[in-house]
């Protein structure tokens, strides 16, 4: 059922999304470099992406949630590329969500009780 309910997001997202690209309403221009930032940046945000399902390694040990600050990661690059405000709205959401998540994620943590933790091998 959750399934079901990420993929009627997802395509509601994307046809919202396809329906503001027609009438553009233009926030600001990004500058030219900013492509750069976004290219090598989303490389970073699909690595910890990804380590988020690899068991036991450096990243997740040091990061704790490497996969929503991945989507943090991403979500700063695109809305330095894009100037749109559908554009602004979707990944300024996706950022608004990965930032309270990760402040939640971090808060419920803290009030764990410490676990002895095992060395890398």
């Amino acid at each position: 059922m959750a399934s079901l309910i990420s993929i009627a997001g997802l395509v509601l997202m994307t046809l919202g999304y396809l329906e503001a690209r027609p009438q553009p309403i233009t926030i600001w221009s990004p500058p030219s470099w900013a492509w750069l930032i976004t290219v090598y940046f989303s490389l970073v945000s699909l690595i910890l992406i990804a380590a988020a399902y690899v068991p036991r390694n450096a990243i997740k040990l040091k990061l704790k949630d490497p996969m929503l600050v991945g989507v943090i990661v991403w979500a700063i690059c695109h809305l330095t590329t894009i100037g749109s405000l559908a554009g602004i709205i979707l990944f300024g959401s996706f950022l608004l969500w990965g930032v309270l998540d990760l402040v939640s994620c971090r808060a419920r943590r803290s009030t764990l009780p410490p676990i002895k933790k095992k060395p890398l091998s």
